[in-house]
């Protein structure tokens, strides 16, 4: 009788539970949560502000990620680029804080790109939680050679409502009201390192300039451009109106000024070619400092006065590769007002605490420091930024903490993949590292031990068939210059061993295993055909390698085909690093269905579908987009491991394209209403199987928004997913969870990200 009373229900629960299937399919009832892995994001620390009035509140500006803050005194940091539109957005040049009202923040930031220099700047009112943009009549490049220089932004300490900037080529502009408007105030052309108003004379503002515009004969080439090889130091009194030239030198390049609280005529800077000179009239003439500073090395990016006891005066030469007589951290202090110098401390390993494992000397937090900060509210407290970070000192520079750069540790990320078999873990390659690997779901990365001199990493793949089995390709330089490997690891990661060497500037460009026999390997190497790119295969899981037919059409000589425009000003992370973040690891595909056909994809020339192992090579470019546009370039290929022949192509500019019938036939998925969107990365299947998503990178060449959107009905319906609150992430990669869903997504500075899903519940 009870069964009888209750059966009647049962077709409404079988209906409800119907819907609530189908919701959680299509992706509409299924909400994400986007969290930074524990890594952050990070490059290079160009330049360090802190709050006027809040000691612990300190903002670092980065070449590739935008802006970081800390709340705890560089002990932590986290992104705050809510607002940001733009890819160049992220790479900012300079930034201030108002002392009037330490909410109003402005940010510069900017690239080169098309024999042109853009720039923007932003404002906010929150302490650099939201911004927005006033103005894009001021150039910057902030990932440019002048990048670790002075501020060009500043707000006057003595007017609460004027605020002047200093372009990268674009000269000064000024505004009256508090950034909301902007007009040109003259010295275009000068390539400026430092605006800065004097803090201790009211009205006064400042501009230093280098002693050549850096990279002229390209953003500069249809200019009638010319300047003497000349540093110049230029003075106003009046709001910008006019500038007084006070001094100028030949082949002598300021980078930053600083002041003195017991004497405002007093002025000292640090020099490109120069080292430290200062001047006791306000700037007019300057003597050289050297008495106790490493000779003959002359760079010096960054130069600071104690603002409590203005005799203190700290310096840091610049510390490269190339610069063997400088020591390892080359921190040098003055103790009577810049006249003489000393080192800080012959440091030793145990002087430094806290840093990365890829920091393995002392070498790296010395390396390339780029600002020095003497806090203004607590003695004895030091900042100092490098390429890999922030480091604090609380005893005057005798010891250091890198806190890990928490927040900030890693760089510009190529390529993720997400391990097939083993819940949880996914890795990512990238320049300067070698690949990281976690398993927690995103939420942490460990890098992979050191193998030889092979420190940059475009491509890694987890077996299916053995999850002790890694592979890995390394190079020794961005360019390849002097060599790229294959790397093996037959227990878990623990140890790698070099299997497979490649000369002439030849680059492992993905690596892929084959679906159906064990032991099987596929590598795409691009660069020189004739040297030895192309297609490659392993039979024995990875120990030997052999070429494969590379049937291209003859008038590709190189990969990519056009070298220069993908590598260079596409999809380079800045122009002048060319291959630089360009993408990899996503133009091999092997199909999951059909033994032995591979789908082999040229960024313009075309996609190749390849049977019986490089034997057969058919061109099936036929319908997709190529040659549309210059910037209409493939960057990704998948395919569906449960829906046989069905393979998915992204490409910039142009979006998403399918084909059904293994890339005989390609039609437009999306967008439908040919809005221009970069089609960056496509993970399909995944979590559930009919889901697609794909991630959007902005360019300057095709300047879609950043975006991550979502198809649980394979292209039929879209959402867009991404939290705008982390701003113009430029993605290059994306993949899911096989076994939670988690979506995993990678970034050019930014780092890694992840996203939970939840499925809602009416």
């Amino acid at each position: 009788m009870v069964l009888n009373r209750y059966i009647w229900i049962l077709p409404f629960w079988l209906l409800l539970l119907g819907c609530n299937h189908s919701e959680k399919r299509n992706g509409n009832n299924v909400a994400f949560t986007w969290q930074q892995s524990y890594l952050g994001g990070g490059g290079y620390i160009t330049g360090l502000v802190q709050h006027p009035s809040d000691p612990d509140v300190i903002f670092a500006r980065c070449d590739v990620a935008g802006l970081f803050k800390s709340v705890d005194a560089g002990k932590e940091w986290r992104l705050v680029n809510r607002g940001l539109k733009r890819g160049y957005n992220q790479n900012t040049e300079t930034v201030c804080i108002s002392s009037h009202d330490p909410n109003v923040m402005f940010r510069g930031s900017g690239e080169g790109r098309n024999h042109q220099i853009v720039g923007e700047i932003h404002k906010s009112t929150d302490g650099g939680e939201n911004w927005r943009s006033v103005t894009q009549e001021v150039d910057f490049f902030g990932n440019g050679l002048n990048r670790m220089y002075g501020e060009r932004i500043g707000v006057d300490p003595y007017n609460q409502n004027f605020v002047a900037a200093g372009g990268y080529s674009n000269g000064v502009w000024i505004s009256h009201d508090l950034g909301e408007t902007w007009t040109f105030s003259g010295l275009k052309g000068e390539p400026i390192t430092h605006l800065v108003f004097h803090p201790y004379q009211e009205g006064v503002l400042y501009v230093a300039t280098l002693h050549e515009m850096r990279m002229s004969e390209y953003f500069m080439q249809d200019e009638d451009y010319s300047r003497p090889q000349n540093g110049r130091l230029f003075k106003s009194t009046d709001f910008g109106k006019t500038w007084d030239l006070l001094f100028e030198k030949e082949n002598l390049g300021f980078t930053q000024l600083d002041f003195f609280a017991d004497n405002p005529s007093k002025v000292i800077a640090a020099t490109y070619t120069h080292g430290i000179i200062i001047s006791e009239d306000g700037g007019r003439t300057f003597e050289s400092k050297e008495n106790g500073l490493p000779a003959p090395v002359m760079r010096y990016n960054t130069v600071a006065v104690d603002p409590g006891n203005p005799e203190v005066v700290y310096t840091t030469p610049s510390r490269r590769g190339y610069d063997t007589e400088v020591p390892l951290v080359p921190i040098y202090k003055s103790i009577d007002g810049g006249e003489n110098w000393s080192l800080v401390m012959d440091y030793a390993t145990e002087d430094f605490i806290n840093y990365p494992s890829y920091i393995r000397s002392e070498e790296h937090i010395g390396w390339a420091i780029s600002t020095f900060l003497v806090d203004a509210h607590v003695p004895g407290r030091l900042f100092m930024s490098n390429w890999y970070g922030v480091s604090v000192s609380d005893d005057n520079g005798l010891s250091w903490n890198g806190n890990n750069f928490k927040g900030t540790e890693t760089v510009c990320i190529e390529n993720l993949v997400v391990d097939p078999v083993v819940k949880g873990r996914s890795g990512f390659v990238m320049p300067d590292h070698r690949p990281f690997i976690g398993s927690d779901f995103g939420d942490s990365y460990q890098q992979l031990p050191a193998v030889t001199e092979y420190k940059n990493s475009t491509a890694m793949v987890f077996s299916r068939f053995n999850s002790n089995h890694i592979l890995f390709a390394g190079k020794r330089d961005w360019m390849g210059e002097f060599g790229s490997a294959i790397l093996l690891s037959r227990d878990n990661g623990e140890t790698f061993g070099v299997v497979k060497t490649f000369e002439n500037f030849l680059t492992v460009q993905a690596l892929k295993e084959d679906y159906h026999t064990p032991g099987v390997f596929y590598a795409y190497i691009d660069r020189y055909l004739e040297h030895g790119a192309g297609l490659y295969k392993s039979s024995n899981w990875g120990e030997n390698w052999e070429r494969l037919n590379t049937d291209l059409p003859e008038h590709i000589e190189t990969l990519p085909h056009y070298m220069d425009f993908i590598e260079n000003e596409l999809l380079s992370v800045t122009y002048g690093q060319q291959k630089n973040v360009c993408g990899t690891n996503q133009l091999l595909c092997v199909d999951p269905h059909r033994p032995g056909t591979l789908y082999f994809g040229e960024w313009t020339e075309g996609l190749f579908r390849i049977d019986n192992d490089g034997e057969e090579w058919t061109d099936i470019s036929g319908g997709l987009p190529f040659h549309k546009d210059s910037t209409s370039v493939l960057v990704d290929i998948k395919a569906d491991e449960n829906v046989p022949g069905l393979i998915y192509a992204g490409f910039i500019r142009e979006g998403l394209w399918r084909s059904s019938d293994y890339g005989d036939n390609w039609e437009k998925v999306f967008p439908l209403d040919n809005t221009l969107f970069n089609a960056s990365s496509i993970s399909v299947g995944g979590f559930l199987k009919d889901e697609i998503v794909v991630a959007s990178e902005p360019l300057f060449w095709s300047p879609s928004e950043s975006g991550v959107f979502i198809s649980g009905d394979r292209g039929e319906s879209w959402k867009n997913i991404y939290d705008n609150s982390y701003g113009a992430l430029r993605w290059k990669s994306i993949g899911v969870d096989p076994f939670d869903g988690t979506i995993y997504g990678v970034t050019v500075g930014n780092g890694a990200f992840y996203a939970k899903r939840e499925i809602k519940r009416n």
